[in-house]
């Protein structure tokens, strides 16, 4: 995926590319380069710094709305283990939109936890199939 960013990030994103530039030119050629890469290194510390350290209202709004950023179910799936969704409430109904469910953090079960995933229309977004509770038990049990 192409990354797309905001008008106010394209200072970083150019001097990621340089420095990727820089990388990729010094494998290829066998050439010492750690000097250039080591103060582009620090212009992009530096430019991040000044950048994010200064955004806007409606800055922080862009990056909240930005269609590239994570969602509840991509911090999900990196933090946690065994996820298991849990579908339904008291009056057996699915809320698609408030999906919840246990999982492992390491080797400590989590309580149910909802993931509410905004920005993604439910026609769009992936199927997911509801818990047995034979699973449930067995997810439980460990």
């Amino acid at each position: 995926m192409d990354l797309q960013p905001l008008d106010f990030e394209k200072p970083i994103f150019e001097l990621e590319r340089r420095l990727q530039d820089l990388k990729d030119h010094s494998d290829e050629h066998d050439v010492d380069l750690d000097s250039a890469v080591k103060a582009v290194e620090a212009k992009l510390r530096e430019t991040r710094r000044e950048i994010y350290g200064k955004l806007t209202a409606w800055q922080r709004v862009q990056i909240a709305r930005h269609v590239q950023r994570p969602f509840a179910f991509d911090y999900i799936e990196r933090c946690f283990t065994n996820w298991i969704e849990l579908h339904g409430d008291r009056r057996f109904a699915d809320d698609k939109a408030m999906p919840s469910g246990l999982a492992m953090l390491g080797t400590q079960r989590w309580p149910p936890s909802i993931a509410k995933p905004h920005g993604i229309a439910l026609s769009s977004a992936k199927r997911r199939s509801p818990c047995s509770s034979s699973q449930l038990v067995k997810h439980l049990s460990r």
